[in-house]
Formats: structure tokens, sequence, C-alpha cells
């Protein structure tokens, strides 16, 4: 549901939607911690617009009741998000386990906000695709998942995916017709340029340098 524009304007809240607000504000309040019970309550919060008797936009209602500015709030939605896509992925019943004697279960999703922040500028196919990585490698090796694993699996395949794409850029310029290659290549760089925030500059002169030489062939 878009945002309502204006309070004065909006509907009021029906008894189950102010029961609904009720019961998510309340877990935002005791589970502050809890991401995934947050980032569901403020998701549906705002895809319902409970919000909206009391504020104009989910934005003012996050900083006024819960000091969060726009961009924690956000953070902790994708959190969410990426744990519920990945979730239609996974056997629950069939974890492997690591550890000393094998009596540690790896848990098949992610257990804390950082294990998610890799995957959240990325497709849901991407996310998945990523994870399934991250479960095998952690199987391999028989640890534990951590953040920095999912981060160096999330490189390692948006690198060999530029890097396929760069090829059949080369390709196309050769003369073999490759549809779509280019745009394939913008939305790879794109969603590594998203991270440039997370400390990835090199990563991002990087491809703009493999850029240059698919032109300059």
């Amino acid at each position: 549901m878009n945002e309502v524009a204006r309070k004065d304007e909006a509907l009021p809240l029906s008894t189950r939607e102010r029961a609904l607000l009720d019961q998510l504000e309340a877990d935002i309040a005791h589970n502050l911690k809890g991401f995934l019970k947050v980032g569901y309550a403020l998701t549906t919060i705002r895809d319902q617009a409970l919000y909206r008797v009391d504020f104009d936009t989910f934005e003012d209602y996050c900083r006024e009741i819960w000091d969060l500015g726009r961009p924690r709030a956000y953070q902790l939605i994708d959190s969410y998000l990426v744990v519920d896509n990945l979730s239609t992925m996974v056997d629950k019943t069939a974890a492997p386990k690591v550890g000393d004697g094998d009596t540690h279960v790896i848990e098949l999703l992610p257990v804390n906000e950082r294990q998610t922040r890799p995957l959240a500028p990325l497709t849901p196919e991407m996310q998945i695709e990523i994870w399934t990585m991250v479960i095998d490698r952690a199987t391999e090796n028989k640890c534990r998942i951590t953040a920095a694993m999912v981060q160096q699996c999330a490189d390692e395949l948006l690198q060999k995916q530029i890097k396929d794409v760069v090829d059949k850029g080369k390709r196309t310029i050769g003369g073999d017709d490759e549809p779509g290659a280019f745009e394939q290549l913008a939305q790879s760089f794109l969603a590594l340029a998203q991270r440039e925030a997370e400390g990835k500059k090199k990563k991002v002169a990087g491809v703009l340098r493999e850029l240059l030489e698919v032109l300059e062939a």
C-alpha cells in the first residue's frame, strides 16, 4: 500500500487494524534486538499504512515513535525481507551438523542482521544462489556461518557474473550477437555499486576499469 500523504485525510483504523498495530508495536518495543520480529513489524506497519492516523509518513512514524532514521528502519526491513526470501529454499528438517562430534547444527537461515547485509541489495534469485553457496561452504568446512563468509560468497558470485558478462560483451563487439549482454552488465555493476557504502570502492573501480577495457578494445 502506498503511504498516505496527509494524516488528516487518512481513514481511521478499524478495530482489527488497531489491534494489529498494538501487537506489532509491542513486538518492536520488547524485541528491538530481534531483527526479524522488528523487520516484520516495520514492514507490515509500512505496507498497511498503520501509522496513518497520527503521522503523515512512515518515516515520521519511525523517527518520532522509535527514534529510527529512515536508513536504519529500511535496513531492518531489508534484513527481514532477505530472510523471508531465503526461507522459501531451505529444508529446516535437514540441517547439516558441524563441530566437535557433529553436535552443532548449521543454521539454514541468517541468525543475525549482519549476515543479511551483503544480500540485501541483490535480486531474490541472487540471494538464494549466494546463500546456497554459503551453506555448502559451511558444510564442507564444518564451520559455522559468519557474516564474513556471506560477504565472501557474494563477492565471488558478483565478480564471476561480471566477468561472464564482460566476456559476452567482448564477443558482441567481435561480431557475435549476445542480446542484452550490456544490460546484464549494467545490472551486475549496479548491484555492486549499491554496496559502495560497505567499503567496496576498490571493487567498483575495478569494474569501471573492465568496462573501459571493453569499450577501448
